[in-house]
């Protein structure tokens, strides 16, 4: 993906949450109203369409792209239901990593007034959400920032060092979907310098592949198909960690893993009794964990 054209794969992330939300049965997993809105035209007419829903629909959603909105429904699900336990816990700081079309500042203005949300995503990607956001109407607090960084060029430590975050008080960080498409000598680099620079306490919650997929062993349908659609649309799926090799990373950079789901422990909590065909994509595990780290390692900035 290329720093100065905007991510497709947010777009397309918006869109499937959109379909989620209109289309699928109850109860929902994730609701979120103004993805239709977040998404391309291209997606707004097909959504909007009954007609040309229906022949997306039977030739692509409920063949290989089902499980897919499962996988991106669930997981805002669990990262947002993991957010609220932390502000309970007197969490005041959001730092979504890869943020694309999220929607959360617009869904809860009702946490403005003590939490600070920080996005942070390729500078095209920012501009083009600014410009959606703009045509909903709709202003966003004084206590959401965006934060353009092409982590090529600057680390994460340092994109904050520009931001209104403090490192003398924990805070939480998403990082959903994205770990996939990034070398896996740059996110660890990333996790690196949460836990260098994020409080004691801090917690990160993120999506991974399991390896064997992207070593060429056996997959779904399903996900074998969204490899080879990320590939052909320029934002390739690269990067997988086994789950054992994932829990040494994390314990080396100062973390402890506080709950990791599979894609089947995924799938009982959250569609379990479906009637709708919706499931659980393949291979994705999803993971809590906090910074432990007593002290902090020097970070290069």
């Amino acid at each position: 993906m290329k720093a100065d054209e905007a991510s497709r794969t947010s777009q397309n992330t918006a869109a499937l949450r959109a379909i989620h939300l209109l289309r699928h049965g109850e109860p929902k997993i994730f609701e979120d109203p103004y993805a239709v809105r977040l998404t391309s035209r291209r997606w707004q007419r097909i959504i909007g369409s009954r007609l040309l829903y229906w022949l997306v629909n039977r030739d692509m959603l409920y063949g290989w792209v089902h499980p897919v909105i499962g996988d991106l429904v669930a997981r805002a699900r669990y990262a947002e239901e993991q957010l609220e336990s932390a502000i309970r816990e007197g969490v005041s700081q959001y730092v979504l990593l890869g943020a694309g079309m999220d929607s959360f500042a617009l869904r809860r203005p009702d946490l403005a007034d003590f939490l600070t949300v920080i996005e942070i995503d390729l500078p095209a990607t920012l501009e083009l959400k600014k410009k959606q956001i703009a045509k909903i109407g709709k202003s966003l607090p004084k206590t959401h920032f965006f934060l353009p960084v092409d982590f090529e060029q600057e680390s994460l430590a340092r994109a904050l060092a520009r931001a209104p975050f403090s490192s003398d008080v924990p805070a939480f960080f998403s990082w959903l979907g994205t770990v996939v498409y990034i070398e896996k000598s740059a996110v660890l680099r990333t996790l690196g310098d949460i836990s260098s620079c994020a409080a004691k306490g801090s917690t990160i919650v993120f999506t991974y592949c399991a390896s064997d997929p992207l070593e060429g062993k056996p997959a779904s349908e399903a996900f074998s198909r969204l490899l080879r659609a990320t590939h052909r649309r320029g934002e390739p799926m690269i990067t997988g960690f086994h789950d054992e090799e994932m829990g040494n990373a994390l314990h080396r950079l100062g973390f402890e893993v506080v709950e990791r789901l599979s894609s089947e422990e995924t799938q009982r909590r959250y569609f379990w009794g479906r009637s709708d065909g919706l499931t659980m994509l393949d291979h994705i595990s999803f993971i809590c964990a906090r910074v432990v780290r007593e002290e902090r390692l020097a970070v290069a900035l």
